[in-house]
């Protein structure tokens, strides 16, 4: 019986362990750019977009363009995310 104890008992150490690490991955944040730095935003450890910024230069542009700069700072600064998590 006291396999299954030390068994439980691990687990629920490895549990607080891991809940840690999301805490922790939670509070990164990583800049994604696009259109040489037209677009930056800004995202959480959990893929929360914490800000957009969008140059004066890029709020001239269409609003096409606008938005597929900020999808791509969206797509580089997830990938940002994924180099510095793994």
């Amino acid at each position: 019986m006291t396999n299954f104890s030390d068994m439980l008992s691990k687990a629920k150490i490895m549990q607080e362990k891991m809940k840690e690490a999301q805490e922790q991955i939670k509070k990164i944040e990583v800049i994604g750019e696009a259109g040489g730095n037209l677009v930056q935003v800004i995202l959480s450890g959990d893929y929360e977009i914490k800000s957009i910024k969008i140059s004066d230069t890029a709020k001239k542009e269409n609003q096409d363009i606008i938005n597929d700069l900020i999808i791509a700072a969206y797509n580089n600064a997830k990938e940002n995310l994924k180099k510095k998590i793994c």
